[in-house]
């Protein structure tokens, strides 16, 4: 056999090939049906091969599997190719299925029924944690390999391709493999190196433990896919079964565990915590567009404020958002009581995206309401004790901190840090909503070289991230005061042209005045004043026609340009000391405020 030239050799082992050699050597078997040879049907396919690649870069101490953790499962494409009909026979759209097809139908049957047979046993064996009978550790060994099994040729079913005529290489084979894994959402390729069909599964609460205790951030990410559920309660699972278990609360969540394991697990609780945060980003917004929103403004300049809508989700998601919120809740007590600090910021901004751009539109018009009224006290000298802007802010912010945390938040300098972040952000927003273009000052037409940002609010998805909402902040601060620049100049062109018609008008009368009186005047009097206004009027033309294409807003007369005076201050500041930190920047915020 080793001089056949087999193109098979070093890739795959050729079943068909090894049968064929022994039928050569042997002779032709006595047993074999003079129908089937005639009619050229063979009972099994031609072409098996067995996928015998092995992971590559597997550590010494990575945990190795003898069994999958869920039964492997073949697939009725499988079934087919492995159980093939015969082809066009000779009288069988009369007479109905002839025998060669009966049996390969029973054959697929009988399959199926062993198949279905051994995954019950599996699914009820009393073992727990993996640790399943021999019978059954046995069937899965079994079925994994026949999983393994593909059959020649092209498949459209979703099985190795394979092609004895033109052979792909090992590489490109192996890269198809992993992708149609990847496609099945399950763990695969070089690391696992098991099938796609392996890891449709449904997974528990001890495969979730289980990756946490080993740190398979891979297997925690295809959990998040399938299994959401299962991240916010342990005792929620694929199958919907409730798995018992005693503790306190923090440890019947997977953040909860993975932090009650110690600071060498900090990863596995970023990744926990990202999966969470991608929960919360997928949900729609139940805001409605910052545009829209600013539609609504009145003529008057005052904005019509309304209550951000709270987000119309369907009963399912409500209640996982309720226990995301509670996984972070208890995530920061467990982080405290354990001395953990370090993701602590991180669990509080994903617990104020939970609540939705809803609450950064109500938090900024709450604080914008403070604002206003503070700057008109300071401005104008008024008396009473308005509210102060920064402490509405703080209060917006702080009613996410749990209570272990509001009193041990100075030991953790990334919470407070990230608290400065939020208030800074939240008069930011403020400030720009009380400086902003309103929709009556934007002159038809001025939509295609207006900056639509200069009418719209600062988003909602970057707030409390590092310094994103300072740099909007001075970009459209910088953006609309020449855009007023530009208004005020036309304005005062438009002024100028007025004082040169009412001059040339009265020019002109005091003219004929002393004409009439007089009876007469100098001609060349007469050329150089009407020379005069005639250059005033091309000017007067010419102005008119080069402001006409740049005149893009008209200021409302009752806008208050006291709270952009106080707007370009604090974008001045904030550009001058603009990487600093969070609590400087709250300060310099302060000081421009005076609050």
């Amino acid at each position: 056999m080793s001089g056949d030239g087999n193109p098979n050799k070093g890739s795959r082992f050729n079943f068909r090939d090894a049968v064929r050699s022994v039928q050569t050597a042997l002779g032709k078997p006595s047993g074999s049906s003079g129908a089937e040879e005639a009619s050229g049907y063979e009972p099994f396919p031609s072409g098996l091969h067995l996928d015998t690649d092995e992971p590559e870069n597997v550590a010494e101490e990575e945990d190795v599997r003898v069994v999958p953790h869920h039964f492997p499962h073949v697939t009725d494409a499988q079934l087919e190719k492995l159980f093939p009909l015969p082809g066009s026979m000779s009288g069988s759209s009369a007479t109905g299925p002839s025998k060669h097809e009966n049996a390969a139908l029973r054959r697929r049957q009988v399959a199926r029924a062993a198949l279905d047979e051994m995954e019950l046993n599996w699914k009820l064996d009393p073992v727990t944690l993996g640790e399943k009978s021999d019978f059954n550790q046995g069937c899965a060994v079994l079925m994994a390999l026949l999983a393994r099994v593909r059959v020649g040729g092209k498949d459209d079913s979703g099985l190795l391709d394979y092609s004895p005529a033109g052979l792909q290489s090992a590489e490109a084979q192996r890269q198809k493999r992993e992708g149609s894994t990847q496609e099945s959402g399950g763990p695969g390729g070089k690391k696992k190196g098991a099938s796609s069909a392996a890891f449709a599964r449904r997974w528990e609460a001890h495969d979730l433990l289980k990756a946490i205790d080993q740190q398979d951030h891979e297997t925690i990410l295809y959990i998040r896919d399938q299994a959401m559920d299962l991240l916010l309660d342990l005792s929620s699972s694929a199958t919907g079964t409730r798995s018992g278990g005693s503790g306190s609360g923090a440890l019947k969540t997977p953040l909860g565990y993975s932090i009650s394991l110690g600071p060498k697990w900090d990863s596995t609780s970023i990744v926990i915590c990202g999966a969470l945060s991608k929960f919360v980003n997928s949900l729609p917004d139940g805001e409605e567009d910052a545009t829209s929103a600013t539609a609504d403004q009145t003529k008057s300049g005052t904005p019509a404020r309304k209550r951000g809508h709270k987000m119309q989700l369907d009963p399912r998601t409500m209640q996982r958002l309720r226990k995301l919120k509670t996984n972070l809740k208890l995530a920061i007590d467990n982080s405290l009581f354990k001395d953990q600090n370090n993701l602590l910021a991180s669990y509080m901004q994903v617990l104020i995206m939970s609540e939705g751009v809803g609450w950064v539109r109500d938090s900024t018009d709450s604080v914008q309401r403070a604002l206003e009224t503070h700057i008109r006290g300071v401005g104008e000298g008024q008396g009473g004790t308005p509210a102060n802007p920064a402490s509405v802010a703080t209060d917006c912010v702080l009613q996410f901190i749990t209570v272990n945390l509001r009193a041990k938040k100075e030991k953790a300098s990334s919470v407070n840090d990230y608290i400065s972040n939020a208030v800074g952000d939240l008069l930011l927003c403020a400030l720009w909503q009380m400086v902003l273009l309103r929709p009556s000052e934007v002159l038809p037409g001025a939509n295609e070289t207006l900056n639509p940002d200069l009418v719209r609010c600062i988003p909602a998805y970057i707030f409390a991230r590092d310094e994103r909402v300072a740099q909007q902040f001075i970009d459209r601060i910088h953006g609309l005061c020449r855009v007023i620049d530009e208004a005020r100049l036309q304005g005062d062109e438009a002024e100028g042209r007025r004082w040169s018609r009412a001059r040339a008008l009265s020019t002109t009368s005091r003219k004929s005045a002393k004409v009439g009186n007089e009876g007469g005047g100098s001609d060349d009097d007469g050329d150089k004043e009407g020379d005069e206004d005639e250059d005033a009027g091309q000017s007067r033309w010419s102005t008119t026609a080069s402001t006409a294409s740049q005149r893009t807003i008209q200021l409302a007369h009752n806008r208050n340009m006291r709270y952009l005076k106080v707007a370009e201050q604090m974008a001045d500041a904030l550009g001058e000391a603009f990487r600093t930190k969070s609590e400087q920047r709250l300060e310099i915020i302060k000081q421009v405020l005076k609050l």
